[in-house]
C-alpha cells in the first residue's frame, strides 16, 4: 500500500484475530471507508472484520487466495505412500 501512495497513517497493520468489538471500533475511530483484506480465514479474523465492515456501512474489498494447481489429495497415511510411489515409478 505505502508502494502504491498511501500514507503510513492510512495504512494499519495488525496481527489478527480480534472481535467484532475491536474493529468496529477501530473502523469508527479513524473513520475508515473501506476495508481492504486478504482472505485469511478464521484464524485472521476476517469473518470478524467483513462483520464490522458491514455494520458500518462501509466497502469491503477482498483479496482472495490464489488458486493452487491442481494436486493429488488423498485420505489418509497409507493412500499418500501409495500415490508417493506411483510418482516414483512414473
Amino acid at each position: 500500500a505505502i508502494k502504491e501512495g498511501f500514507t503510513a497513517e492510512k495504512v494499519f497493520c495488525l496481527r489478527p484475530p480480534f472481535s467484532t468489538e475491536f474493529n468496529r471500533a477501530l473502523f469508527r475511530e479513524y473513520r475508515v471507508e473501506v476495508l481492504v483484506t486478504k482472505a485469511s480465514g478464521c484464524e485472521g479474523g476476517v469473518v470478524e472484520k467483513v462483520m464490522a465492515a458491514r455494520e458500518l456501512g462501509m466497502h469491503v474489498v477482498m483479496i482472495r487466495r490464489p488458486v493452487l494447481p491442481d494436486m493429488a489429495t488423498v485420505a489418509n497415511l497409507e493412500a499418500a505412500v501409495t500415490q508417493c510411489r506411483s510418482y516414483l515409478e512414473g
